[in-house]
């Protein structure tokens, strides 16, 4: 508790604050979206009462910076003010350094208490410690951070400060590391001052939960860089609200120049590390959104093999609705092919960044092989190599959705051949078989008509001499008029035909569909 206490109150030399703010650049027509980081950096300048004005040049280029300038040699805008901590007027200083990497513009702003300050004797002398409370001063109403500067790639934030120096030796002592540890976690409660960056509703509400007001950002890693401990904050999978803070306690006097001969490289370092997670966090929702779509489509295949009848066959009402269905899919298809190839193309942006980001550190070793990098190597080592496994997996299970609609239409499609086809078959056999009832009832008809034409023939037996008398007539004869013995024979011989010629029909029917199916 006494320790505790002891960190609270120890004051702190030289604090800075660094933010580096990267924003996708858009079509030139959107100019006030690509205005976005030069806006924030004038409300910025606003809060500490800073006169100078961030004038931006585009320029071709790769890696270009953006300051409109009259030294060709200047591309900081320097900048300078007051800050009142604790009833004292303290001078600040700092820069502002606009840029833009390949398609990303990038602001990065520095406010600190100088090392050094003129004073009235107009001799340069050390500045004096400050209150660990300056870097609240240094974030009024929460100014630098994410939701405030609202950059479309995110951004990152580094406080440094001095350890005193009696104690460099010892820094990596066990006592010290635990006090540095609660130095940076100090220093982090006062930049992000919690009672200024919450709403009255809101601090109800968290009294109401037992919460905190604002969350601080999750203590992540330590370790060491350029020979002084390194505090990081925030994790890159953290969905919502994700701050990304680094402290950086110089316990050695080369720490402070080897950041500033690494700058350029941090800056690039930066811009690959939070395009790799902003790819990320991107996937995330593009992730929700193929989600709910793979969904609908396991439904809507389910919807459609429910409605396909196992046995029987498709009636023409359900041939047309599953042709319907064959026209729907490949639409269907497209759609979530297109969010599968959105969400491959944030794969390849984390793996391209994260080779960039690997060639910056390379470079960064190649300069100082004696410095430790190990703390930055932890991004490429656990971070990236998480989400290409995790983008890689999600690829593998989404591509099913779209093996199922190319399924799908398939089976539809092989289903309605084959329907179509036997229906094409039996309408054939029905045709086959109504001609064939038809030439049975032709070849009737012409046996019929054959027969009248003799019964016709017969009918000159009929004579004056031989008149036709019926039975009951008195002139009747006991035997039968040739006539009606010519027409009853002639009766019984177009029945036999007809008989004959039906029987032959069917015969030949029969013997043809055996020979057809014997082939």
């Amino acid at each position: 508790m006494i320790q505790k206490q002891k960190n609270q109150n120890l004051k702190v030399y030289a604090p800075n604050i660094h933010l580096f703010a990267y924003h996708l650049k858009v079509e030139e027509d959107k100019f006030e979206a690509n205005q976005l980081l030069w806006d924030r950096c004038q409300k910025i300048f606003r809060k500490f009462n800073i006169n100078s004005t961030l004038k931006i040049e585009e320029r071709l280029g790769y890696r270009v910076d953006l300051l409109k300038k009259t030294n060709p040699q200047d591309i900081l805008l320097k900048l300078e003010s007051n800050i009142t901590l604790e009833n004292e007027q303290l001078k600040i200083t700092g820069f502002a350094y606009p840029l833009r990497l390949h398609d990303t513009y990038i602001l990065c702003l520095n406010l600190r208490r100088p090392e050094k300050e003129i004073t009235l004797q107009v001799e340069e002398q050390k500045t004096e410690a400050v209150s660990q409370k300056f870097f609240q001063s240094l974030n009024p109403d929460g100014c630098f951070l994410p939701k405030n500067i609202g950059c479309s790639l995110g951004q990152t934030l580094l406080l440094t400060l001095w350890y005193p120096e009696k104690k460099w030796q010892f820094w990596k002592s066990t006592p010290n590391l635990q006090e540095l540890r609660e130095l940076a976690d100090k220093c982090l409660e006062n930049f992000i001052d919690r009672d200024s960056q919450v709403t009255e509703e809101n601090r109800i509400r968290a009294t109401s939960f037992g919460d905190t007001y604002c969350n601080l950002p999750e203590f992540n890693q330590a370790g060491e860089l350029f020979n002084s401990p390194i505090f990081e904050y925030g994790f890159p999978s953290q969905k919502e609200d994700y701050c990304h803070i680094l402290i950086w306690i110089f316990c050695d006097g080369k720490t402070d120049v080897k950041l500033q001969n690494n700058y350029q490289k941090l800056i690039d370092l930066f811009a690959y590390r939070n395009k790799v997670i902003q790819a990320y966090q991107d996937s995330r929702q593009l992730y929700q959104e193929i989600v709910k779509k793979h969904k609908e489509i396991e439904t809507y295949l389910d919807d459609i093999f429910e409605e396909m009848p196992v046995k029987g066959k498709l009636t023409k009402e359900q041939v047309n609705k599953f042709k319907q269905y064959i026209k729907e899919i490949p639409n269907k298809n497209r759609e979530y092919s297109d969010l599968i190839r959105y969400l491959n193309i944030y794969r390849l942006t984390i793996e391209t960044n994260t080779q960039n980001y690997q060639k910056i550190l390379n470079n960064i070793y190649s300069k100082s092989p004696e410095d430790k990098i190990d703390f930055l190597q932890t991004f490429l080592k656990e971070d990236c190599q998480l989400f290409t496994e995790q983008l890689h997996a999600d690829l593998e299970y989404f591509k099913y959705g779209a093996q199922q609609l190319e399924q799908a239409n398939s089976a539809i499609r092989a289903r309605i051949e084959i329907d179509q086809a036997e229906l094409k078959e039996r309408e054939i056999q029905a045709k086959e078989e109504s001609d064939r009832r038809l030439n049975i009832l032709l070849a009737a008809i012409g046996t019929g008509i054959g027969v009248g034409g003799i019964i016709a023939s017969s009918s000159g037996q009929v004579s004056p001499e031989h008149p036709l008398r019926w039975p009951l007539q008195p002139e009747a004869s006991n035997h039968f008029h040739p006539f009606i013995s010519f027409a009853f024979l002639s009766i019984i011989i177009g029945f036999f035909s007809g008989f004959l010629v039906y029987y032959l029909f069917q015969f030949g029917h029969w013997f043809t569909n055996k020979k057809n199916k014997s082939n």
